[in-house]
């Protein structure tokens, strides 16, 4: 622009009073600053939830996410949880459901039990040591969806959990219960048989208060006991209901949509997910299948191939 300038106009201008020659000048400086401004600002202009609200935005930003406007890679390192960051991570997105915001995990491991307690038993959630060696909130998130379960829990009901045992070769020695208590590097569940409480509804109101617990604790999706078919008593059902099948980012593809429970993305697996409530002292809830509402129950040490898990990190 200033390349434009016409000299001869500008030795006319040389000649006149002072003030004019200053009111030109200070007109091309500020049409210089704004030009570089509105240059320098056009790509901080999309926010988080521009570059999820197409198919073709979540493809071209593949690891990257944009955060105030700044450009954040999913490699860093974070020990805290905030949308930027968990939108940051391949397979974690950020929902807001019933005012309670959360980073959900969407791969889906198959063939998961409830737990490894004593026989089938929802009111003791079995022996795991949690693991220390990777110690990044934002390690362990990447290793729960990467499946690298040895990165999680080092040893579930006696079993020590090793490199060997990641993805679907050790979803029948992992738990549901181990590896969603684990991702934020502590036990937070209690230990021993009975320690969730003597009734079903003693049992229902520990799961929920650990799975709706702040500070990066983490839990399987939330649901209040027998109330999981309706969005105020379940997350699940409420982040469901708050997409349907034509929005972004739950939805894979086309044809595959988060709520249905499917594994990975275009896979076609489709699964019921643990939730944190038991219908008794045998049988733990399970939600989704193929829509929000299917509300189903299986003993906690099940490991049918249509039974996995999500985890869900709260901030």
């Amino acid at each position: 622009m200033l390349a434009r300038i016409n000299f001869a106009i500008l030795h006319k201008l040389l000649q006149r009073k002072p003030y004019r020659i200053l009111a030109v000048f200070a007109a091309i400086a500020l049409v210089a600053v704004l030009g570089y401004v509105a240059v320098y600002a056009s790509p901080d202009s999309e926010t988080v939830s521009d570059t999820f609200d197409t198919e073709e935005k979540i493809a071209s930003k593949s690891n990257t996410t944009v955060c105030g406007g700044q450009v954040k890679l999913a490699e860093e390192t974070f020990t805290t949880i905030t949308e930027c960051n968990c939108n940051s991570l391949d397979g974690w997105y950020w929902f807001t459901t019933n005012g309670r915001s959360a980073c959900w995990s969407k791969e889906l491991a198959d063939t998961v039990s409830w737990n490894k307690g004593a026989g089938s038993d929802s009111d003791n959630p079995g022996a795991y040591t949690c693991a220390t060696d990777v110690t990044s909130l934002s390690d362990r998130m990447r290793a729960a969806s990467s499946w690298e379960w040895y990165k999680i829990v080092s040893d579930v009901a006696g079993t020590t959990i090793t490199s060997g045992h990641n993805g679907q070769s050790g979803a029948s020695v992992i738990s549901a219960l181990a590896i969603s208590d684990c991702i934020d590097g502590t036990r937070d569940i209690c230990t021993g048989d009975g320690c969730l409480g003597g009734t079903v509804t003693d049992i229902n109101i520990s799961l929920a208060a650990w799975a709706s617990a702040t500070n990066n604790k983490t839990a399987l999706p939330y649901c209040a006991g027998s109330g999981c078919n309706t969005t105020a008593n379940s997350d699940y059902r409420a982040a469901c209901e708050l997409t349907l099948d034509n929005d972004l980012p739950l939805k894979c593809s086309a044809s595959n949509i988060f709520y249905r429970n499917q594994k990975v993305c275009n896979d076609g697996d489709t699964n019921y997910t643990w939730a944190a409530a038991v219908l008794d002292t045998v049988n733990p809830r399970m939600l989704g299948y193929s829509s929000c509402s299917i509300v189903s129950y299986s003993g906690s040490n099940s490991t049918y191939v249509y039974n996995g898990f999500r985890a869900v990190v709260r901030p």
